[in-house]
């Protein structure tokens, strides 16, 4: 029997980006890891990688029936998907940086071969890409469009993230515009420019209201920080530029930010810590449920982070270049060749946000989390580098503020629940 199209909705999406952006080729010339880019050499995102994200956010894998089509190995049965979605290409020229890194070991100790440097599209970059949605006399139109109304909450809400390194900080998109058209028998011919121009469409292109989306919905509780520096901050990024320092602080866009790596390194070396003293039979499971892990003998027993850390940018602060010099121990005099100018940044203010995945685990997770950021907010967790010349230290600077309904007291008698599991 046939089943035919009987409607099409185009959705025109304009994005921001709130943090760099990982999107890989896989190899690299100039980093480890350069940004993928067309036959012209252009930084984009493929709309594969648009449509994983959507679709792991919605929690349905390739053999479930939703609305990016399914194949059942089982029982034959299979639909295409109901949703395209193009490629996502950048406004304008785009600027791309460098972000160093390096692999710590337990002791904050940098591991053998463990540096490593990667190109990202920096922050502030706005692009635009399409969805259709294809609808079928047989489909239930309702269904569909809930679960993209679920895809438009996660957006909104910035719990759908691109690229690599997603979990910590990386590929956090802001959504500016959406606009829909709907093609029908009354208006078919008009398909054919569907995916012109932004700066094209007319008046016949209704703006998308994503307040009207339920907000309980969501996938994740978020935790706000509100956190002043106190003294300086120093995570180096190398290979300065002429008549620069030779070590600054990494920043975005411009502005000086502390990656949701470091402060995720951090929180999981505290919290390892605090769990060692309290005396926890299973703290190696409940560090791999939160943070993940990656089993590099056998890529199935893997797990993905439960946690979402943002990249936090400082505001008001200053930028003080320091010359320092390397002094022998030995000697207590100067070092050869060791003189270097540092450029660090003093004082400011901002904001962590950490979400946290709604799982049975949840409540546990948040009341040991809190564990830890109440020794960032008395300033006993430096983050960072050279933290042990007073570097990296937070006092509060506001109310830490979990967004649910629930007290803080229920999370953190949840988290001595699982101290005491075995």
């Amino acid at each position: 029997m046939s089943n035919c199209v009987i409607k099409k909705i185009v959705y025109s999406i304009s994005v921001d980006l709130m943090s760099p952006l990982c999107i890989s080729k896989g190899d690299g010339i100039l980093t480890d890891n350069d940004v993928l880019v067309n036959g012209e050499g252009i930084p984009f995102v493929p709309g594969s990688s648009l449509a994983g994200a959507m679709r792991g956010y919605i929690e349905k894998d390739k053999q479930q029936e939703c609305i990016f089509g399914y194949e059942n190995m089982h029982t034959n049965e299979g639909q295409m998907s109901s949703l395209f979605v193009s490629d996502l290409f950048f406004e304008g020229a785009v600027c791309t940086a460098v972000r160093d890194g390096v692999r710590l070991s337990d002791k904050k100790a940098a591991m053998t071969k463990g540096k490593f440097d990667m190109e990202v599209i920096d922050t502030g970059t706005t692009g635009c890409f399409y969805m259709e949605l294809v609808i079928r006399q047989k489909d239930d139109e309702k269904t569909l469009l809930e679960q993209l109304d679920q895809v438009f909450l996660g957006w909104r809400e910035k719990e759908i993230r691109l690229g690599s390194k997603k979990s910590r900080g990386y590929g956090e998109v802001c959504l500016l515009d959406v606009k829909k058209k709907v093609f029908d028998s009354s208006n078919i011919l008009e398909y054919k420019d569907a995916y012109c121009d932004v700066k094209q469409q007319d008046d016949t292109w209704e703006t998308v209201n994503l307040t009207e989306k339920e907000a309980d919905k969501t996938k994740y509780i978020t935790i706000t920080l509100p956190l002043r520096l106190e003294g300086g901050i120093s995570i180096r990024q190398y290979g300065a530029r002429k008549n620069e320092p030779d070590f600054v602080h990494i920043t975005a866009n411009g502005k000086p930010v502390i990656p949701g790596t470091s402060f995720a390194g951090a929180i999981r070396h505290r919290l390892k810590e605090i769990l060692e003293q309290l005396g926890a039979v299973n703290r190696a499971d409940i560090i791999d449920n939160i943070f993940g892990y990656v089993n590099e003998n056998d890529e199935k027993k893997e797990r993905v982070s439960n946690i979402l850390i943002g990249e936090c940018v400082l505001e008001n602060s200053k930028r003080l270049i320091m010359v320092r010099n390397g002094i022998s121990r030995f000697e207590a005099g100067a070092k050869d060749s060791a003189l270097f100018k540092e450029a660090s940044y003093i004082g400011g203010t901002t904001t962590l946000e950490i979400k946290v995945k709604k799982t049975e685990e949840a409540d546990e997770t948040i009341g040991l989390l809190l564990l830890v950021l109440r020794d960032v907010q008395n300033g006993l967790l430096a983050v960072g580098g050279q933290t042990a010349v007073g570097r990296g230290l937070f006092t509060t600077d506001g109310e830490l503020c979990v967004h649910t309904q629930q007290s803080i007291e229920k999370y953190m008698k949840a988290a001595y629940t699982a101290l005491r599991r075995e």
